[in-house]
């Protein structure tokens, strides 16, 4: 896992609330986009684990790093949707 930027390539999508948690981690808002996109999740928007697991996978902003917490969302985007963006 790791990445050396702060940016994934989380494609536009047609859920604004997604787009804003990305636009968040992007600023290094981790806290505030990881309560999003575990609502989202929640909710039953896929997209939102990769999301997850890359603020996870990085921590920072209050929000512990945890690569177990990591590779589980990650694991959940593709079972869900399909994404590799974690892998």
């Amino acid at each position: 896992m790791g990445h050396s930027g702060n940016i994934l390539n989380f494609p536009s999508s047609n859920n604004h609330r997604f787009d804003v948690a990305v636009s968040h981690y992007a600023r290094g808002e981790y806290n505030t986009a990881l309560k999003e996109a575990i609502a989202l999740i929640d909710e039953g928007y896929g997209h939102a684990n990769t999301l997850a697991g890359a603020i996870y996978e990085r921590g920072g902003d209050g929000v512990k790093q945890d690569y177990e917490k990591a590779k589980f969302y990650y694991q959940m985007a593709v079972d869900e949707v399909g994404a590799v963006e974690g892998w």
